[in-house]
């Protein structure tokens, strides 16, 4: 009689097992690396150049912000005062 083709319990933790253990092989080998921790401080490199542009544009908007508020203020006062002397 054939074995069924259908894996056991006991087979599929096997492989479950084996396959954790194998990924846990190749993150290690990565880890000790260097040229992926070369890679990985570019990257943070990179991230840290980002989000300085990012806060540098918001605070760029919210300047631009405050000013366009103050220079619509200077024309309504302007606009109230010819109101008021017509």
């Amino acid at each position: 009689m054939a074995k069924s083709a259908v894996p056991s319990l006991a087979d599929r933790l096997r492989a479950s097992q084996a396959a954790k253990q194998a990924q846990l092989q190749r993150a290690q080998a990565a880890a000790a690396n260097p040229e992926v921790a070369k890679r990985r401080e570019a990257r943070q490199a990179l991230v840290a150049v980002r989000n300085l542009r990012i806060a540098q544009r918001k605070v760029e908007d919210q300047a631009r912000e405050e000013r366009e508020a103050a220079e619509q203020a200077a024309v309504d006062r302007s606009a109230h005062l010819t109101h008021e002397l017509y």
